[in-house]
């Protein structure tokens, strides 16, 4: 058992010890970089899908909220006789309302 502890001592000690940590760190450095980039992208890509889900239900959200808001203003009005029965403002469709959504942010469909 001697001679291996010394034979390998002698090679990482010796003249090509230097050169042989060298490539075992470049080594590691390649796996390490190839593992992030793999995960990274995997990530990233299932990110940018929930973002995208995430703007979608808001956008829905924000559709039924704006809906439900203008029906409480027509019952109030029809309650409180501001406005006479049967009257009532139209709501838009959900494709113009992210429309409307988009202008207002600035990105175009």
């Amino acid at each position: 058992m001697m001679l291996i502890e010394t034979s390998m001592t002698a090679q990482l000690m010796g003249p090509l010890g230097g050169t042989l940590g060298l490539a075992f760190g470049a080594g590691c450095i390649a796996g390490y970089g190839f593992a992030i980039q793999t995960a990274y992208r995997a990530v990233k890509a299932r990110l940018d899908k929930v973002e995208g889900d995430a703007r979608e239900d808001q956008y829905r959200c924000d559709f039924k909220i704006a809906g439900l808001e203008a029906r409480q203003r027509e019952l109030e009005d029809m309650l409180l006789g501001r406005r006479p029965l049967g009257m009532f403002t139209p709501v838009p469709t959900y494709e113009a309302f992210v429309a409307d959504r988009d202008e207002q942010l600035g990105k175009t469909s």
